[in-house]
């Protein structure tokens, strides 16, 4: 299952951030959505892909909170 541009529907690559074709920003919103619903099925995949994309944000909030 891959990424199409939610403007365009141009095919994109995974790590796309931009559509190649009209310049539409990607959004990350659902991907994260997905990854919660693999987190809450026990993917320890989906765990790490959670933490690797959260973890600087969080650490922020922490390190500000202190």
């Amino acid at each position: 299952m891959g990424k199409f541009c939610k403007k365009c529907g141009m095919p994109l690559r995974d790590t796309a951030k931009f559509c190649p074709s009209c310049g539409q920003k990607v959004e990350e919103v659902n991907e994260k959505k997905t990854l919660v619903e693999r987190v809450k099925n026990n993917d320890t995949e989906a765990w790490e892909e959670l933490y690797k994309k959260t973890y600087p944000k969080a650490y922020t909030v922490a390190i500000q909170t202190l």
